[in-house]
This record gives C-alpha cells, sequence and structure tokens, in this order.
C-alpha cells in the first residue's frame, strides 16, 4: 500500500523572498503561438462538411417534389355529382375527402379574383 503523509500532499508555501526578475519570468512562461494552420485545416473540414449536408438535406427533399413542367397536368380529385334524367337538376354530390369543383378562371367572378389577389398582396 501507497501512504501519503501531509507534508507529501499539503506542501508549505516557501515564503522567501524572491527578486522582481524571478517574479516576472514565473508568471509569462515561454509564449507559444496561435496554432492558426490548425485552426483553420479544422475549420476547412468542419465547413466542408456542412455543405456537404445541406446539399444532402437539399437533394433528399427535392426528390418527394413535383417536376416544375407537370404542375398544371397534375390529378385533382373532384367530388362526384348524380344529376336527374334531364342532367339539369343536382340530385346528390358524392365526396371523399374533399369536395371540390374545379372553376376555370374565365368562369370565375372578378370580385373573387380580386379579393386573392389582395389577401396574397397583404404585407
Amino acid at each position: 500500500m501507497l501512504y501519503f503523509s501531509q507534508k507529501t500532499m499539503f506542501p508549505r508555501p516557501s515564503f522567501r523572498r524572491r527578486s522582481p526578475i524571478e517574479i516576472v519570468s514565473a508568471q509569462q512562461g515561454p509564449r507559444r503561438k496561435f496554432p492558426w494552420k490548425k485552426t483553420l485545416k479544422v475549420g476547412a473540414i468542419l465547413s466542408g462538411i456542412g455543405f456537404v449536408m445541406v446539399v444532402g438535406l437539399f437533394l433528399y427533399i427535392a426528390k418527394d417534389l413535383p417536376s416544375p413542367g407537370n404542375v398544371r397536368d397534375r390529378f385533382l380529385a373532384e367530388s362526384t355529382k348524380i344529376y336527374d334524367r334531364s342532367g339539369t337538376h343536382l340530385l346528390y354530390e358524392v365526396h371523399g375527402e374533399e369536395k371540390r369543383t374545379v372553376v376555370p378562371l374565365s368562369e370565375m367572378p372578378d370580385v373573387a379574383k380580386y379579393a386573392t389577389i389582395s389577401l396574397e398582396d397583404q404585407d
């Protein structure tokens, strides 16, 4: 077993008088240069890893987006309308998830167009 005496664990401070040169040299010690090369190397590696992760995230999200050329050709689920035998009176409308009817822009009233534009242009 190893035993420690009180003298080795808690050495007594030395109260001898030191010269100002000893005090200054004990405080400063040898100056070391800042490791710029290592810092730049680590920064470049972390920047590269971050860039690769951002590009990977973009590609992961972009794979599920529709093609910009096919936006007009998308399929919209509409509700099914059941008319009477003359075809003028609507008897029943069957809808699954949403009740939706496509209306061409030419048949839409101007008030609805202007309301949509003013709502989107609000700041």
